[in-house]
């Protein structure tokens, strides 16, 4: 596996999350945060 094309995924996902958090329920961002969390 490539670790430089899985971190820019990565940090793309995180990206992403951070812009639509602000649209979502509390229980759904709090989901998304730890997904992006896992995946960090």
């Amino acid at each position: 596996m490539d670790f430089d094309q899985a971190r820019v995924a990565v940090d793309t996902i995180a990206f992403l999350a951070e812009k639509v958090s602000s649209r979502l329920p509390e229980d759904e961002k709090r989901r998304l945060e730890g997904l992006v969390a896992d995946l960090k």
